[in-house]
């Protein structure tokens, strides 16, 4: 994640600077804040219209991926089918 050094906030500079930086948020002069424990991101803040626009792009994501799966398996699709009843009488046992 490459984020902007004015994004960083470590957890102990957040007990202060946090309400400034989220301020920042909601005018948009930042993008994100990504809270840092030992150096190390472990959290992203967001504006929830920022979150609402992931998650949307998830639900298309996951629309996409159906999609294409559906035409690879129509693009395979020989037309051979097999009815219940032979299948049963394929599988019976006794």
């Amino acid at each position: 994640m490459a984020a902007l050094a004015q994004e960083l906030l470590g957890m102990t500079q957040a007990k202060t600077e946090l309400p400034g930086r989220v301020r920042k948020l909601e005018s948009g002069e930042l993008g994100r804040v990504v809270l840092l424990k030992n150096n190390d991101p472990v959290a992203v803040i967001l504006t929830t219209g920022e979150y609402e626009r992931l998650m949307r792009l998830e639900v298309d994501r996951e629309f996409i991926e159906d999609a294409l799966a559906i035409l690879e398996r129509s693009a395979s699709d020989t037309g051979a089918r097999i009815s219940l009843d032979d299948l049963k009488a394929k599988y019976r046992t006794g």
